[in-house]
């Protein structure tokens, strides 16, 4: 009688778990199981199945956006395929973590080039000096192209997925939602900045080109509510003239806050936050508002009730102006990009380079389609909201993926 036997038990009973500075074990065998875009099934020679996590790269999970594609990719690479595993530990719960070789080909890497993993950065120190560069510009060039999970423009990571930072909103196609947000009143410490940069997305342009695909809930709300506004915030964005250390501003500052997300089923308005919240950041029955407080807010050197309330302001102020009246009378037209320049200007009565359109690649008959408005507001030097619109020296630098038309899309809902 054939037996097989599991890998779970029998690997731990010959290897010890391994640290980063062993020596590499290698495993032959071929691939019979795809557990997801980063967990493989691998039966050797002895009739053993081993469990392998590929090491230095993390997918994004069965049920994240772009999940099923990650796990759909790895299968088309190798299942059913020979394969070598070279491994140096074995999980606590006994998985082999190791590097899959299809071919000579690192297969680890190639679900990373593919925008169908992130380089798993918590571990990179157990990576080899060489590998683990290599993964960092996979990831880098990936996000570049924006290609595979980084055609969404805030991707949650699967390690922030695991630990419960997703919507818990129910979709309910009468569009009635209810909104919650955790405490906000201590003030962060205001991280060096010298300004904000306050970013509006088209949503109907960003649903069409991409939230649909991502099976965004943001997009399904937009079928049913008519009244979402031209412009929808994206996020305020401390930021510096020039980069530091890489960066376009501070990034993730400490706060004691827990990370949560605002949409949660059966709760209410609370006290102090405006019941069109929804209205001007659909983005949160995504989880968006989370992501934007905890890498953005957090350095702004105000509560988070505070962050919010400034962002809304702002998103309605716009709402009110000449160029969301625009975009509203000629959506699903091409319009001239000199007259949707001009209208933002005069919106907040700022000359120069105060403002920045961004667009997507690719072009729609003579136009492209405008994906998004930014603005620089001036940095208050003290824990206060910004109010005031200034020229910036980076937008100069940044409105660049209009160029080389004349004329902008602007997509309807």
């Amino acid at each position: 009688m054939n037996h097989v036997r599991l890998a779970v038990f029998v690997l731990a009973a010959v290897w010890p778990v391994l640290g980063a500075a062993d020596p590499v074990k290698i495993i032959e065998g071929t691939v019979v199981s795809i557990s997801d875009g980063d967990t493989i099934g691998v039966l050797d020679k002895s009739k053993v199945i081993h469990k392998v996590r590929m090491s230095g790269a993390d997918a994004p999970e069965k049920e994240q956006p772009f999940g099923q594609r990650a796990k759909q990719q790895l299968s088309a690479l190798i299942f059913r395929k020979p394969v070598v595993i070279e491994f140096r530990k074995i999980e606590r719960w006994g998985r082999v973590l190791g590097r899959v070789l299809v071919d000579g080909k690192d297969v680890n890497l190639e679900q990373i080039s593919k925008g169908m993993a992130w380089h798993y950065k918590h571990f990179e120190r157990e990576q080899p000096v060489e590998e683990r560069a290599a993964y960092a510009a996979a990831e880098e060039e990936a996000r570049r192209k924006r290609i595979g999970l980084w055609k969404d423009q805030y991707p949650i990571p699967p390690w922030d997925w695991r630990r419960g930072e997703r919507g818990s909103f129910q979709w309910s196609t009468s569009a009635q939602f209810s909104l919650t947000r955790v405490p906000g009143g201590t003030p962060q410490a205001s991280s060096s900045f010298d300004y904000y940069l306050l970013a509006m997305s088209l949503a109907p342009a960003f649903c069409e080109l991409v939230g649909d695909d991502l099976d965004k809930r943001q997009c399904r709300i937009l079928k049913v509510q008519p009244e979402t506004p031209s412009l929808t915030i994206h996020g305020l964005w401390p930021s510096y003239t020039q980069k530091r250390n890489g960066k376009k501003g501070p990034e993730y500052c400490a706060t004691s806050e827990p990370d949560q997300c605002t949409i949660a089923a059966g709760d209410t308005v609370p006290t102090g936050i405006s019941s069109d919240f929804l209205k001007y950041w659909p983005g949160a029955l995504d989880c968006l508002d989370g992501h934007e407080w905890r890498k953005h807010g957090s350095c702004s050197g105000l509560t988070k009730d505070d962050y919010f309330s400034a962002s809304l302001s702002l998103a309605r102020q716009i709402d009110g102006g000449e160029l969301a009246d625009l975009l509203r009378r000629n959506a699903g037209k091409e319009i001239p990009l000199s007259l949707v320049r001009e209208a933002a200007q005069r919106d907040i009565g700022a000359t120069g380079e105060a403002v920045m359109f961004r667009c997507a690649n690719e072009t729609v008959g003579d136009a492209r389609p405008l994906l998004e408005v930014r603005y620089c507001l001036a940095h208050p030097k003290t824990n206060a909201a910004p109010t005031s619109f200034v020229s910036c020296e980076r937008l100069r630098q940044a409105d660049k993926s209009c160029v080389g038309s004349d004329y902008l899309k602007v997509y309807t809902r």
